[in-house]
């Protein structure tokens, strides 16, 4: 546990050094983002799984653009 604490401030210590609070901040809104998109990759595969069991597919649309979804 302690060597783990002492990893993450050297780390944090780095980041403060080479690329300030903003460099930080950044950093950290980079992660988020990353973060957001393997989310999305994740239900997006768990998704593909379930057309991929249930092999229907069922698409919303209004009248005037139904053509578009039977094509």
């Amino acid at each position: 546990m302690l060597s783990a604490t002492r990893k993450f401030l050297t780390v944090i210590i780095k980041l403060i050094r080479n690329r300030g609070l903003f460099g930080i901040y950044k950093q950290w809104i980079e992660t988020l983002f990353r973060m957001k998109q393997i989310d999305y990759e994740t239900s997006r595969v768990n998704a593909l799984a379930v057309y991929h069991a249930s092999r229907t597919l069922r698409i919303i649309a209004t009248r005037h653009t139904a053509y578009i979804a039977y094509m």
